[in-house]
């Protein structure tokens, strides 16, 4: 076994040593009486070990050694066939039980290799296993949803989607998307007893903090099991639109319904002859645009102009148009014909490649087919994002230039599906509308918040000191990104059930809700990403180092025996010889 000798208080080490030294002179000072004579020799090698036993005491010397030996980690989800039979490869392996959130590392200080079993741990205990090699033999996936994805915050009048992935479904069991009052607003029937993949959607009507359920219910209707969907759902964001056509078409026609029925404020532009032009207004005060000048498009978060609109502006409203994208992040959208696909506009370049396909097949649960130009976009610009399938924006400074590659899309509604025409128009106008700026933001990789257990968070503001309290007012500290200088994280521990805040002190803008639920909820999910995580984290290379160091302070009694019995030697044998 290998020892090294190292100390705790290392940074002290050189003004210990010059400190020792002057101490050890003044011990040889005072054994000299004149002559190097036996009394001399024995009280200067007193006064030594008094000095070195002194300077441990200050300096507290540590040990790394060498250490082997194996445990078991039982974790939720172990079965006793894995446990036997890892018990009977491993000689005097030692057993430790893990419970969430308990401190377990001083049973691994002597052991030089751990073996998990069951699902793991979670992620907030990795702490006590660093430094020990670790292997994970993962454990059977639970039963019930392992996956589920949706969005915690939702903005009034968009549809909500909620999917995710069932192990192990009863055969001819319902699964059941409730609403906070118990309507059932979807439902779906599992035909298959592998994996499942579920998707349901809804429209939430009203704003506010909502709590859904997911319910598993029998062929009979027995409510069999029940889980929160903890839901805000924001209020629906009105905007301020400018659309301008050559030519009145049935495509505007439609788009301008269906945006005056969302609230938004509305100004139609559609030209008669050359200079003549007909306005209308819908939830807004009458107020004409005949030119593209930057002080009124500013006013504005999305510009609509159609094809014709487009590639006619001349000069000077190309250039306003651009500015404002530019500096007040106006949106513009491109109403596209097949001119728009075939001619140079001159102000940008869309980057279009001919795919010959005259149809596309929406994301959505029902998987719309929707008409377009064959034509798909190339995507391979730096500044592009494409949104969805079909629609795709050039970002330039703050604002968006986007377009489509769909047509005719008032077929849906002509055709009785105007909930896929929403759900394609909300897309669109979403992508490129202008963001929405803000002072920061929380984010969490949190799946959900429960009570009495670790909920970490992330802060992005352009704030210097950012003070970030609770609901109960308690000030949560903070730790800077090493890496990004407008981020900070943080972690809180709630304690009471229920909705809860995060709040930037002195910006009622920055505002994190979420909802924290009883452990006993979603533990299938829990499960299933502690396997996940499990697998990532502990690689079995790692197996291949048996023996590990540990560093243990040297005990301090012995110097302080040593210090005692010097200085007792010192000070009495004067007094024993007079």
């Amino acid at each position: 076994m290998n020892n090294q000798l190292h100390f705790i208080n290392e940074q002290w080490q050189w003004p210990a040593l010059g400190i020792a030294f002057l101490l050890l002179l003044l011990f040889i000072w005072t054994a000299w009486k004149g002559s190097f004579n036996r009394g001399f020799f024995v009280n200067s090698t007193v006064g030594v070990l008094a000095v070195i036993a002194l300077s441990f005491l200050f300096l507290r010397p540590t040990r790394a050694a060498e250490v082997s030996g194996s445990a078991l980690l039982l974790t939720q989800g172990y079965t006793a066939e894995q446990f036997d039979s890892i018990k009977k490869q491993l000689n005097n392996v030692k057993v430790i039980k893990y419970n969430t959130g308990v401190d377990f590392s001083s049973s691994t200080d002597s052991i030089g290799q751990v073996t998990i079993l069951g699902q793991g741990l979670r992620d907030f205990d990795f702490w006590q296993l660093e430094g020990i090699p670790t292997y994970y033999i993962k454990g059977d996936m639970p039963k019930g949803i392992v996956k589920l994805n949706y969005p915690k915050q939702h903005r009034m009048g968009d549809l909500l989607f909620i999917n995710g992935v069932y192990h192990q479904p009863v055969l001819g069991n319902r699964l059941v998307l409730q609403s906070s009052s118990g309507e059932g607003l979807d439902s779906i029937v599992f035909d298959s007893d592998e994996n499942f993949r579920f998707k349901f959607d809804s429209y939430p009507k009203t704003s506010g903090k909502y709590i859904y359920q997911l319910t598993e219910k029998d062929s009979a209707g027995k409510i069999l099991d029940s889980s929160p969907l903890p839901l805000m759902v924001l209020k629906k964001q009105v905007l301020r639109i400018f659309i301008s056509n050559q030519s009145p078409s049935f495509e505007t026609k439609y788009l301008k319904n269906f945006l005056s029925e969302e609230g938004h404020e509305l100004v139609v532009r559609s030209q008669i002859t050359k200079g003549r032009f007909k306005f209308e207004y819908f939830n807004t005060p009458r107020s004409a645009l005949y030119n593209f000048l930057e002080k009124d498009l500013k006013k504005f978060d999305l510009l609509i102009l159609d094809t014709d609109t487009f590639l006619s502006l001349s000069k000077g409203s190309k250039q306003s148009i651009t500015n404002v994208i530019r500096a007040y992040g106006t949106g513009v959208f491109v109403q596209p014909n097949e001119a728009l696909f075939r001619t140079a506009n001159g102000m940008v370049d869309f980057g279009f490649e001919r795919d010959g396909k005259d149809e596309i097949s929406t994301f959505n649960k029902t998987k719309v087919q929707l008409e377009k130009y064959p034509y798909a976009f190339e995507d391979k610009k730096a500044n592009g994002i494409v949104s969805e399938n079909y629609t795709y924006g050039l970002v330039l400074g703050k604002g968006r230039l986007s377009t489509t590659v769909l047509t005719n899309t008032y077929q849906l509604v002509l055709d009785g599906k105007s909930a896929s025409y929403r759900e394609v128009w909300s897309k669109i106008i979403e992508g490129a509308t202008r963001p929405q700026e803000a002072a920061g933001v929380f984010e969490t990789s949190d799946s959900f918040a429960f009570q009495d257990t670790p909920y970490s968070f992330t802060l992005r503001t352009v704030l210097v000191k950012p003070v970030v309290q609770q609901s109960d007012d308690y000030s949560i500290p903070l730790i800077k990104d090493l890496v990004l200088e407008d981020t900070w994280h943080g972690t809180t521990y709630p304690v009471q059930k229920g909705w809860q805040s995060l709040a930037v002190q002195g910006d009622t803008s920055l505002v994190m809700d979420y909802f924290v639920m009883d452990t006993i909820q979603w533990k299938s999910v829990i499960g299933a990403n502690t396997i996940l995580e499990n697998s990532r984290v502990f690689n079995p290379s790692d197996t291949l180092a048996v023996n590990r160091k540990i560093t243990s302070e040297v005990s301090r009694w012995g110097f302080f025996l040593t210090f005692f019995c010097a200085m007792a030697y010192l000070w009495l044998m004067p007094k024993l010889k007079a």
